[in-house]
């Protein structure tokens, strides 16, 4: 079958996340494989579990299953940046819970979960989805394979695939819940999942024509849209500050270094 392809422009898509309620906790876990009598690493996982319909009492004694709580709805892009801020334990774990379910692998974040390494993986990988050309993300994601990157590379590729189907749906201006800044119809992309709604995010910037960039400040993670000619090499002007001053640090460093090895011996002494 040959699908019909419509050149259409100027049509408003949101990206609209639904949250699955889910509990995020954060555990140490010790390494099975170390040698007797090293001492036992941990590292930090976070594990979910699924939010449990309380019971309510009814008739005589009787307990039936209460309201489930409710989904919240997030916007797509907002979880991007959120997402691409997170530097710590507490940040990430204040992250998963208000947002929930972060991939489809379930069964994964239930029982093994993530690490933190994990998600600064994610980060690097949604950067580097972003600043490559559509066409070029099979080879991309296929050299992640070879070199140890130090995360769950194989666990970060399932969730990317499952990830990546989205449902669409379309709105007409009068429902009441949606604000959609002047716009008279709406195409809405709906995930419930952190991955496919960041993955729906760059997918939709791509279709636009957008291109993005990389912070260049090594320990910043995130990627800017290139709006202009002009050559812009951080994400913010904090980024660009704080290279600055640990360029003049470096300099000063180095002529210091210098200074005292340039310097003449001391008279008297040989």
């Amino acid at each position: 079958m040959k699908p019909q392809i419509e050149n259409i422009v100027g049509i408003p898509i949101a990206v609209v996340h639904r949250t699955t309620p889910w509990i995020w906790d954060l555990r140490q876990d010790a390494d099975e494989n170390r040698a007797i009598g090293e001492p036992i690493p941990e590292s930090n996982r976070f594990i979910a579990r699924s939010v449990e319909t309380p019971m309510v009492e009814w008739k005589g004694g009787i307990k039936l299953p209460g309201q489930p709580p409710l989904p919240k709805y997030f916007d797509g892009h907002a979880i991007r940046d959120h997402f691409m801020e997170l530097k710590s334990d507490a940040d990430v774990l204040a992250f998963l819970n208000l947002y929930g379910k972060f991939s489809s692998l379930e069964e994964l974040e239930r029982t093994e979960g993530w690490k933190r390494v994990d998600f600064e993986g994610w980060q690097t990988v949604f950067a580097e989805l972003a600043r490559r050309a559509p066409e070029t993300w099979s080879d991309y994601v296929n050299s992640l394979l070879l070199p140890r990157t130090g995360f769950d590379i194989r666990g970060v590729l399932s969730a990317l695939v499952w990830g990546s189907t989205h449902q669409v749906e379309f709105h007409w201006r009068g429902l009441p819940q949606a604000d959609w800044r002047g716009a008279k119809h709406l195409a809405s992309l709906q995930t419930n999942t952190v991955v496919s709604a960041i993955l729906a995010t760059i997918e939709i910037d791509h279709l636009r024509g957008a291109k993005f960039g990389v912070c260049a400040r090594k320990d910043c993670p995130k990627f800017f849209e290139i709006t202009s000619h002009h050559k812009r090499k951080y994400c913010n002007q904090y980024c660009a500050h704080l290279e600055s001053i640990r360029r003049m640090r470096a300099r000063r460093k180095r002529g210091r270094t210098k200074s005292r090895k340039k310097a003449p011996p001391t008279p008297g002494r040989s």
